[in-house]
């Protein structure tokens, strides 16, 4: 009863803001959603409805289909012609702008560098669909809006590992760079060898599939 509950408020929530989106097409509907959710959030009724955030269930359901049919659009020999730029963007780019960020947040708020870091991480969109959804109503030049898609899809390993080494840095107080390195470089290239091995799976079982029937 309980997740039916929470079900239906968050359905209604969403298609409230769905409405407001299409009234003011000018506004990116993920800033509505947010507002939206930041006011079923204030309302001690609602607040109390909805389920506790379950990040397992949510990586399971959302994030992972997201990423499945994002990854599914994209074109391999554009991902061939852009990986400098993917590169660059995907990993150099966000470094910088998180140390800067991480920077300017414990300037201003005077937190520690460590949660200060923990904060940039978090707001980090890793996918193709978070950075459609903000430059929604924009009219971005197409160069710069296939290479912000295609970095997108490889920003993942980047903002996970520099969120491990932000708690870490702050449980422990020490900033591990030589550890941090390293899990960045197995996540990065188990995710090619895990999609390049699980690519070959799914066309071996396509073509099985087509000789037997």
């Amino acid at each position: 009863m309980a997740f039916f509950e929470s079900s239906v408020v968050l359905l209604i929530t969403v298609a409230i803001s769905s409405f407001i989106s299409n009234l003011v097409p000018k506004i990116s509907g993920t800033y509505i959603s947010l507002i939206m959710g930041i006011i079923v959030g204030l309302i001690p009724l609602t607040n109390q409805t909805v389920l506790s955030f379950n990040d397992e269930i949510f990586m399971l359901l959302i994030i992972a289909p997201l990423l499945f049919f994002e990854g599914q659009e994209t074109k391999t020999y554009l991902v061939r012609r852009k990986i400098k730029n993917i590169v660059g963007t995907a990993v150099i780019l966000a470094i910088i702008s998180a140390i800067i960020g991480t920077i300017i947040l414990h300037s201003v708020a005077g937190i520690s560098l460590a949660l200060a870091l923990i904060i940039i991480s978090i707001s980090t969109p890793t996918d193709a669909t978070a950075m459609g959804s903000v430059s929604d109503g924009l009219i971005l030049p197409t160069r710069v809006n296939v290479v912000l898609k295609m970095e997108s899809l490889f920003n993942d390993a980047t903002g996970i590992v520099l969120l491990q080494a932000a708690l870490i840095w702050y449980s422990t107080g020490h900033l591990a760079l030589s550890q941090n390195i390293s899990t960045f470089f197995i996540s990065a290239i188990g995710g090619i060898v895990f999609g390049v091995v699980a690519a070959g799976l799914l066309i071996l079982f396509s073509f099985l599939s087509l000789q037997l029937f």
